[in-house]
């Protein structure tokens, strides 16, 4: 099995250096950045060798070294650039198997390594512990490790002590070899020594620079031509003349100070001022040096004309301080640096003002390298690697030493010599904070107000002074179906509905005279699927603002919204039509109750040959097709009686499916597509046959020369925004969904609002009584639900019923109730209080209980009744009772009778249905109720149950 090393380097550079070379000798490495992540690794994967830097950031390599002795046995390798002595020792006092120093030899590290890895075996093969303590170069250290460690580093202590004497022998070997060149060197220079004054004979005529021989008093002896030249004579004028006589007078003093020749050798390589003899001066670079000619010593001046020199540098001198003047007046920090980044060479004041430090406090680093941001600093580093190539520019930030971050555009570059050789690097840094701010908020207003218009439901669109469409935002697809692209360059009226056309330029006109000012209208605009919308439009002339240059116009879809409010109108007008239709039947009602019974009672006292006998089963029938109207009246209104139960809708359309296909005729096909695991509702079975029977009939009328009837079962989960039956009004929930579709003639869209208004009809006088589609309305919302309708004239018709859906099991069909008994001795010996306020229904009714042999005690109100049990001294068995009456609400009736004359059954009675007369009075739901109009057996019949069961 191979050997794992853990590399710890924070250096990445460094530890991608030492993984390559370990895994090319075979030896799998991981790497870790810091202390902390070496132990984490450690505590989750086995190492066998640790090579550890010394110096890191956190836990240094000591403390790793310590920490790692103390939890497992893997040799640990350190790596150190430390030359101190005392860094070896302090690594053996940490427990270390050997160190190596940088820079590292490769063999000599594969090698160390190897050594620590069978050292290690050999160690917990033969564990042998001393502990030493030392006193080494001023300071005490305690070393406990195993023998084999110690010696493992001092035996690599020896090879580096080693390694170095050979190192410098061969440096000395260098030096010996150097010193013989130089001396070699140096007698050649004497043997040219000996030949220099010939030379310089020779030489001095062809020199360019001025040659002068002084004697011991500083006499010209001789010169060149090029000194004759410089000074403007011929030379026989010059010979023998003083040399002081062609220096500048403040000069004199100091050649006059040592009379001797020899004095001139301090002026070396200085700068004089020769003087011609017409006055003028030239600045010559003099040197001068001793030596001897024909026995004598005389002295040796060379003059070099430096004028044209002196004039550079002067100009050289004005440009640096226009430099200077530039540098440490711009707001800008200019800086430059060695080659290599390592030496900063000038850094201008701005430095101090930006960086919130002094250049000093960064030493000899790069300029950037204390105060970049962290999470920045690689990515310098990668910019600034190859500016010794190209300039290069970078955006990051620093951290000034009160933890400000501030933003810093810096650009740097080489500087080249006349060769191309890079001998400077340069950059000028830039506080842009205050410029990347407010970029930032200007990209966060540009993402802010983007977002608003892209993200908008309103549909927004700018116009030129002609009308015409510069920019669509991008919600016009979802409000009117079309892409942007498509509308700009049209004219914003071109789609307007005709009939608002008016309106619209009138709009346009108002804001093209009102710059400014918010113009608002409503108008109809063309959907591209060809259906209307309705927009309520702002717009505000903004064709004078320089970043808009148009008018701007804001559109709201209110379709939904306008059709919500005539959905709301319609339902308002339907529940007035419902309420004045619910008193019409309710009164109705109250009438019927005593045409249809009192031709009944006439017709039972006569005998079945007699004439009149005819006339009042006449009368019945006329009353009981008097009393379905009122019936469907009621329906519509939601005041009829309903005996709910839970259903499944499918078992009641299969019971009626046969009934409904002999009702349609030949040339109607129905198909039933049911749900099979549809849901259950609680409706009242005969209610929801009424429903099924009259929206088929609904759908065979509409067409007259045959077609398809649908009826369609299936489960539905309506959501919060309605979107599972749009218009249905539907509230949220789980819903059983009824449609039933035709395919006729459809409905025309001028009477579609008004289909489910009572004694509406497009039929023929006879064919229809309006009642049909109202009714069906009111079943449904009786019951819960909602109705809505889906039409196209030319494709017929579809209605669509919601009923909420409950979790129960079908109910039994109910059995048939049994009849009462005959006779004029049922109720023999029962005193019935009969409590109603119209009297010829309270007739009808004493009458019929009078004949089955009850008693009968009459009352017109609720108070009346109430005095009459106070009043009456015998016993009351039973009480019937209109629910509707002047004076006194049926629950506060109801009270009292239970007060007056507890545990007497009572049995209310009304034009309106249960539900609707007991609605609010506090009635319980199990109240016992007969609907008017009634027959005499119902009376008599609900009357002998209720005294039973008491």
């Amino acid at each position: 099995m191979r050997q794992r090393v853990l590399v710890v380097e924070d250096s990445q550079t460094q530890a991608e250096q030492l993984r390559l070379l370990l895994e090319s000798e075979a030896y799998p490495a991981v790497v870790a950045r810091n202390g902390e992540e070496a132990l984490a690794r450690m505590a989750e994967e086995s190492v066998d060798l640790v090579l550890s830097d010394v110096v890191m950031p956190g836990i240094d390599g000591y403390e790793l070294c310590r920490r790692i002795k103390q939890r497992h046995e893997v040799p640990v390798v350190l790596l150190t650039s430390l030359t101190d002595p005392v860094a070896i020792v302090r690594g053996l006092e940490a427990g270390a198997d050997n160190y190596i120093t940088k820079p590292y030899d490769p063999v000599q590290l594969i090698a160390r390594i190897r050594r620590a890895l069978d050292g290690g075996r050999i160690r917990r093969d033969q564990r042998t512990s001393m502990g030493v303590h030392i006193a080494f170069l001023g300071s005490r250290f305690t070393i406990t490790s195993e023998k084999e460690q110690i010696l493992d580093l001092l035996l690599s202590s020896v090879e580096d002590i080693v390694r170095a004497n050979r190192a410098l022998e061969e440096r000395q070997r260098e030096l010996a070899e150097a010193h013989a060149r130089l001396e070699a060197s140096a007698r050649e220079a004497a043997r040219e020594a000996r030949l220099s004054n010939e030379r310089a004979r020779v030489l001095m005529q062809s020199a360019k620079d001025g040659i002068f021989l002084l004697d011991d008093m500083h006499t010209i002896v001789e010169l060149n031509d090029s000194a004759a030249v410089m000074l403007g004579f011929p030379a026989e004028e010059i010979l023998y003349r003083p040399f002081e006589r062609f220096i500048s007078p403040e000069a004199v003093p100091e050649l006059a100070a040592g009379r001797r020749a020899p004095s001139l050798e301090e002026q070396a390589l200085r700068d004089w001022t020769l003087v011609r003899p017409d006055g003028t001066e030239i600045c010559v670079e003099l040197s001068a040096s001793t030596t001897r000619l024909d026995g004598e010593e005389v002295a040796l001046v060379v003059a070099r004309d430096v004028t044209d020199r002196k004039q550079a540098e002067e100009a050289i001198r004005e440009s640096n301080e226009r430099f200077r003047q530039l540098a440490e007046n711009i707001p800008q920090v200019f800086w430059m640096s060695t080659p290599n980044g390592a030496e900063l060479l000038y850094v201008s004041p701005s430095f101090e003002r930006i960086f919130g430090q002094l250049p000093d406090a960064l030493g000899a680093e790069p300029i950037w390298r204390h105060a970049v941001h962290a999470d920045d600093r690689e990515c310098v580093l990668e910019a600034m690697a190859g500016v010794a190539e190209a300039p290069c520019e970078a955006n990051y930030r620093i951290v000034k030493p009160d933890g400000e971050a501030r933003w810093i555009h810096g650009r740097t570059f080489p500087v080249r010599d006349e060769r191309g050789d890079v001998v400077r690097i340069a950059g000028v840094l830039e506080d842009v904070t205050a410029h990347v701010e407010a970029q930032r908020a200007l990209e966060h207003s540009e993402e802010y107000w983007r977002a608003l218009v892209e993200y908008s439901a309103d549909l927004i669109f700018i116009l030129d002074a002609d009308a015409s469409i510069t920019y669509a935002g991008p919600s016009i697809r979802q409000v009117l179906g079309y892409s942007a692209e498509e509308l700009v360059g049209t004219n914003v009226l071109e789609p307007v509905h005709p009939d608002d056309l008016a309106e619209a330029r009138r709009a346009l006109a108002e804001v093209l005279e009102r710059p400014g000012a918010l113009v608002t209208t409503e108008v109809r605009y063309r959907h591209r699927d060809g259906s209307w919308r309705s927009l309520v439009a702002l717009a505000r002339s903004l064709l004078d603002h320089p970043a808009v240059g148009g008018i701007v116009v804001n559109c709201r879809d209110v379709t939904e919204q306008r059709r919500a409010e005539e959905q709301f109108r319609q339902a308002q007008k339907m529940e007035a039509i419902g309420q004045l239709a619910g008193g019409i039947a309710h009164d109705f009602n109250n009438l019927l109750t005593a045409i249809r019974g009192f031709a009944m009672l006439a017709g039972n006292d006569l005998d079945a040959g007699h004439p009149a006998r005819e006339h009042l089963d006449e009368v019945v029938r006329s009353a009981d097709t008097a009393a379905a109207l009122t019936q469907q009246l009621l329906a519509f209104s939601r005041r009829q009686v309903l005996r709910p139960q839970v259903l499944d809708p499918n078992d009641v359309i299969a019971e009626s499916v046969n009934m409904l296909r002999r009702l349609v005729g030949e040339n109607v096909r129905i198909h039933v597509r049911a749900a099979p695991d549809l849901g259950r509702v609680l409706v009242d079975r005969g209610q929801l046959q009424q429903v099924l029977m009259n929206l088929v009939v609904n759908a065979r009328d509409a067409m007259p020369a045959g077609g398809t009837i649908t009826v369609e079962t299936m489960n539905a989960e309506i959501v919060g925004d309605g979107s599972a039956s749009p218009d249905s009004g539907a509230h949220p929930g789980r819903f059983v969904r009824i449609a039933v579709s035709d395919t006729g003639v459809g409905i025309p869209r001028e009477i579609a609002a008004r289909i489910f208004e009572p004694f509406f009809t497009t039929k023929e006088p006879g064919r229809g009584t309006g009642l049909g589609l109202s009714t069906v309305y009111g079943i449904v919302q009786q019951s819960g639900g909602q109705m809505s309708f889906d039409s196209e004239p030319g494709r017929g018709t579809t209605f669509t019923i919601h009923l909420p859906r409950v979790d129960a099991p079908p109910a039994t069909r109910p059995q048939p109730p049994s009849p009462a008994p005959a006779g004029a001795g049922a109720g023999q010996g029962r005193t019935v209080l009969l409590i109603e306020d119209d009297a010829s229904v309270r007739t009808f009714a004493r009458r019929v209980l009078e004949r089955a042999g009850y008693a009968v005690i009459p009352a017109g109100s609720g108070p009346e009744a109430l005095r009459i049990i106070e009043s009456h001294a015998g016993r009351i068995d039973a009480v019937v009772t209109d629910l509707v009456m002047p004076g006194m609400s049926s629950a506060d009736l109801a009270r009292e009778l239970t007060r007056a004359i507890p545990d007497t059954p009572v049995i209310f009675t009304s034009g309106y249905a249960k539900g609707d007369a007991t609605a609010g009075d506090g009635l319980p739901a199990d109240v016992r109720f007969l609907e008017k109009p009634y027959v005499p057996a119902d009376l008599t019949r609900l009357l002998h149950e209720v005294l039973m069961q008491a």
